[in-house]
C-alpha cells in the first residue's frame, strides 16, 4: 500500500477537466494496487479518500423575542460542535487494452462524527463513468454543473460562512437550486480552449430540508425516485491567464412546486499570494415555487490573501436582492471573515465569524448548506455565528 498526494479527479487529468468538476484539491488518498484481471498490459487503480471537518461553532438565532426551537436552528445563543461535510469515498479506474478507453468509478459518502442517529451516511458523488477521446461520460448521482460553478467561485464553502446561504437560497425556507442531479448522465470535455460540462437527469423531485418529507442532511433532501422532474445544467469556463471566467445555467421542470430556471456568471482573479473573485446569479420560476421567495437576483465577491506561506486571511460578501415574494423586503447581505493557518499538509485550522442582515421580511440564515448545525433566524432577524474549526485529509 502506498500513500500519494492525488487530485480527487480520479484518474481524469488527461481530459483536461475543468476546475470545477475536481471532487477536491490539493487532497490525499490511499492508493491500493490492484490487477484484477491479471493482465498487466492494463493500468487499473483503487483509492480511499476522505476529509474530516469539525468545527466548535457560538451561534445566535437573533430571535427577536421568538421561543428557542434548536431542532430547526433557532438558538437564542449557544455554543456545539459541528460536522462540516466530512466525507469518505472510494474510486478506481481501469485502462482497456490497446484502446483510448479508461473506466472510472467513484463511491462517496457524506458522514456525521459527532452524532450517532439513524441518518449518519448519506450519498455524495456516485458514478459509473468512461474517459474518451471525445470526453468524460459518467452516469449517477452527481454534482449538478451550475451548483459546481458556485463552489468554484466562492469561499468559506463547509463553514458557518458558507455563500450558499445566499446563492440559489429562498428568502423564507430551505429551498435551494445547489443540489446534485439523480438518475443523471454527465459529459465533461473541451472545445477549443473552452471547458464544457453538460448533465441531464432525469429525478429532481426534492422537497426543502426543512419541510415535512425533507432531510436535514445535506445529501439527501426528501429524494422521491419517481422520474417526474428532470433537470438540465451545463457551464463552460474559459482561463485567460490569471482570469478565470465562468458561466452555467441549470433547468428544473418540477422543483419546490413549478418550473425554475437559474443561471450564473463569475469571474476569478489570481496574482501571486492574492486571490479575488465576483459571482452573479439570476432565478426565475413559476409563481407556485416557494412563494416567489426563489425568483431573485444574487450576486457577491471575496478577497483572500496568503499573509505568510502557511496563513491566509479571507472576506466574503453575498448580497441577494429582494424575491417576487408577496410584501417584498425580503433582501439581505452576508459578512464573512476567516483566518486559516496549514499546520502541517494534510491539516489546517481557522476561525471564521459571519453574519446575515435581513430586510423585513427576510429569513436567510447564515450558517447554512454545507455546515452541519444550520443557524436559522426569523423575519428580519440577523444571525450571527463564530467559528473555531479543523480539516483533515486522507
Amino acid at each position: 500500500m502506498t500513500i500519494k498526494k492525488t487530485a480527487l479527479s480520479l484518474a481524469l487529468g488527461s481530459v483536461g477537466l475543468p476546475s470545477m468538476l475536481l471532487l477536491a484539491s490539493n487532497a490525499y488518498a490511499v492508493s491500493f494496487p490492484v490487477n484484477l484481471d491479471s493482465d498487466e498490459q492494463t493500468a487499473e487503480t483503487f483509492e480511499i479518500y476522505g476529509k474530516v471537518r469539525l468545527s466548535v461553532d457560538y451561534a445566535d438565532s437573533d430571535l427577536g423575542g421568538a421561543e428557542e426551537n434548536k431542532s430547526i436552528g433557532l438558538t437564542d445563543g449557544s455554543v456545539g460542535l459541528s460536522s462540516n461535510t466530512t466525507i469518505i469515498g472510494f474510486r478506481g479506474s481501469y485502462a482497456v487494452k490497446e484502446q483510448p478507453y479508461t473506466v472510472v468509478w467513484q463511491v462517496e459518502q457524506n458522514f456525521n462524527p459527532d452524532t450517532a442517529t439513524d441518518d449518519t451516511w448519506s450519498n455524495r458523488d456516485t458514478f459509473l463513468g468512461v474517459e474518451t477521446p471525445l470526453g468524460l461520460f459518467r452516469v449517477g448521482l452527481m454534482d449538478i454543473p451550475f451548483k459546481r460553478a458556485g463552489l468554484a467561485n466562492t469561499i468559506f464553502v463547509t463553514t458557518v460562512g458558507d455563500p450558499f446561504a445566499i446563492l440559489g437560497k429562498s428568502s423564507q425556507n430551505g429551498s435551494r437550486l445547489d443540489l446534485r442531479g439523480s438518475n443523471s448522465l454527465y459529459w465533461n470535455g473541451e472545445v477549443g480552449d473552452v471547458k464544457l460540462a453538460v448533465q441531464y437527469a432525469l429525478d429532481q423531485n426534492k422537497v426543502a430540508y426543512d419541510q415535512p418529507g425533507g432531510d436535514v442532511n445535506e445529501g439527501n433532501q426528501g429524494f422521491i425516485d419517481d422520474n417526474d422532474g428532470d433537470m438540465f445544467s451545463a457551464s463552460a469556463g474559459y482561463d485567460l491567464g490569471p482570469v478565470t471566467l465562468t458561466a452555467a445555467y441549470a433547468n428544473y421542470s418540477e422543483i419546490y412546486g413549478g418550473e425554475v430556471e437559474a443561471w450564473r456568471a463569475a469571474a476569478k482573479y489570481t496574482a501571486g499570494a492574492a486571490k479575488m473573485g465576483v459571482i452573479f446569479e439570476n432565478i426565475d420560476t413559476d409563481s407556485d415555487v416557494a412563494g416567489g421567495s426563489l425568483s431573485r437576483s444574487a450576486y457577491g465577491l471575496f478577497a483572500q490573501y496568503r499573509l505568510l506561506p502557511k496563513t491566509t486571511v479571507g472576506a466574503q460578501w453575498m448580497h441577494a436582492d429582494e424575491s417576487d415574494q408577496a410584501g417584498g423586503d425580503d433582501e439581505a447581505d452576508q459578512f464573512s471573515l476567516g483566518l486559516y493557518q496549514q499546520i502541517f499538509p494534510r491539516l489546517k485550522v481557522y476561525t471564521l465569524a459571519t453574519t446575515t442582515r435581513n430586510g423585513d421580511n427576510g429569513k436567510y440564515r447564515t450558517a447554512d448548506y454545507a455546515h452541519g448545525d444550520k443557524v436559522a433566524t426569523v423575519a428580519g432577524g440577523d444571525p450571527f455565528a463564530v467559528s473555531v474549526g479543523a480539516e483533515f485529509v486522507f
